[in-house]
């Protein structure tokens, strides 16, 4: 009967303590007891009420009270006392269950403890099937029982935690070549998670470029990009830090402008670079739904547009580029 339905039962205390009633009354809600040892009675009576009296139930010697009997409990000592055998006959789901409790070694109070601590435990084991089968019909043993089941389970058990499956973020980055030709810009991302641990990114955003020294003036190299990268998310995470990997391809529209030297013409146009592109971020958890992190990456190339420069021609972006972002990510 172990578990953490029975334990939660078991743990479970009222904040308040309500107040008991006498044995002699009507309105009494009491477990019975009785002990081979008469000497016995008094103290685990009074430590086991003590367990008891916050869920507003007393312990009562045999056919003294005129109450509700939630249990009757019955303890044997064997004949050198070092073992004791605990029999419940509950009322309420009308089971009966036993424990063998070793008792070398104890005395006094941490006795007393270990058969209280024992019966109470039996007792919630018992009362769980409540949680778990209503009574269609409860009697008063289980109307009395049944508000302080369903108050533990409340109390322990607890709902399933939403899962997060969209993000919705905001970046800004700058990455380099390995000339340390810097590109600065922004973009904005959504990231899909079907699963806990694997997710779906897209990306998009604007770069803006250096200006490449020609012969005959400048070319100035801006860049729509557009990423789509597979995420995995360890499974260590939790609490405010959440890594992310990620890996994937990128393209980039670029815009080139010229700017020539006087006496002669400049002129724009457009080409189209890939890339396969690997990332890392660590994010911290701001708040329940919004996460800041950074993040860097590295992008090597699948396809690099050339330039003209004379009788040469030379890449308009040297590869591979490394990146790096300050993001804020919105989870819905």
């Amino acid at each position: 009967m172990r578990g953490p339905l029975p334990l939660a039962v078991t743990l479970m205390f009222f904040v308040g303590v309500v107040t008991a009633h006498p044995c002699d009354e009507r309105s009494a809600r009491f477990v019975e007891l009785t002990t081979t040892d008469a000497e016995l009675w008094k103290p685990l009576a009074e430590q086991l009420t003590a367990e008891l009296r916050r869920r507003a139930i007393i312990v009562c010697p045999r056919d003294t009270s005129r109450g509700t009997k939630l249990s009757r409990v019955e303890i044997q000592l064997d004949a050198r006392q070092d073992e004791a055998e605990v029999l419940v006959n509950d009322e309420v789901t009308h089971k009966q269950l036993t424990r063998s409790v070793a008792l070398p070694g104890l005395a006094g109070e941490a006795r007393l403890l270990a058969l209280a601590i024992a019966i109470d435990e039996l007792l919630g084991a018992s009362w769980s099937e409540l949680a778990l089968r209503p009574a269609s019909t409860p009697t008063p043993a289980q109307k009395i029982v049944t508000p302080i089941v369903e108050q533990a389970v409340a109390l322990h058990v607890k709902p399933p935690t939403r899962v997060r499956r969209l993000d919705l973020g905001i970046l800004a980055q700058a990455e380099v070549d390995r000339h340390l030709v810097a590109r600065v810009g922004g973009s904005v991302g959504v990231q899909f998670w079907p699963k806990r641990a694997l997710g779906l990114r897209a990306e998009t955003g604007w770069l803006h470029g250096p200006r490449i020294a020609l012969p005959d003036g400048h070319a100035q190299v801006d860049a729509v990009e557009l990423a789509l990268r597979l995420l995995w998310r360890p499974r260590a995470d939790s609490g405010l830090l959440r890594p992310i990997l990620g890996a994937g391809l990128r393209a980039d529209r670029l815009f080139l402008r010229g700017f020539p030297v006087p006496q002669a013409s400049g002129q724009s146009a457009w080409a189209t670079a890939g890339y396969g592109q690997i990332t890392g971020q660590l994010g911290y958890r701001m708040s329940e739904s919004l996460l800041t992190g950074v993040e860097l990456g590295a992008a090597w190339p699948l396809w690099l547009p050339q330039l003209r420069d004379g009788s040469t021609l030379r890449p308009i972006v040297r590869a591979p580029l490394f990146s790096c972002s300050l993001s804020f990510w919105w989870s819905e």
